[in-house]
């Protein structure tokens, strides 16, 4: 319930994500293998992120009971030789429209999504728009 209230009072608009390191995480010489991104191209994610625990804790959530770590990654291999950190040529990138609640039934492999809410953009994007010519835009 306090999930859903968090959800619901999200506004923020459409951003990008972008995953463009290769490395490895865990212990040992097996791990997984997975894409990860750095700071400035995960803003908005861990904004995010922020805000929302910040609502669930003021919705009467207790604080103690929420991660305290958030590792924006996408999982390719587990139990895997472990690889040297790189930066991708080509990063993997896409446009986040929409902020999901998701419940992960642990050790089943499936996730079942309870409420989707649509981020919407704010401003009204002109696309090929100019100004008149009979307009002044002297904005000194």
């Amino acid at each position: 319930h306090l999930a859903r209230m968090a959800g619901a009072a999200v506004d923020d608009e459409p951003f990008h994500v972008v995953l463009d390191r290769l490395r490895s995480r865990g212990g040992g010489s097996m791990g997984t293998v997975e894409l990860g991104g750095d700071g400035a191209a995960l803003r908005k994610l861990y904004r995010l992120q922020r805000d929302l625990k910040q609502r669930v804790i003021r919705a009467g959530f207790p604080a103690g009971e929420l991660r305290t770590s958030f590792t924006p990654h996408m999982t390719l291999d587990y139990k895997h030789p472990r690889v040297l950190p790189q930066t991708l040529e080509t990063p993997l990138a896409w446009p986040v429209t929409e902020l999901c609640l998701v419940d992960s039934l642990y050790g089943q492999g499936r996730h079942e999504v309870l409420e989707r809410w649509t981020l919407r953009q704010r401003q009204h994007v002109f696309s090929g728009w100019e100004p008149a010519a009979s307009m002044d835009l002297n904005l000194a």
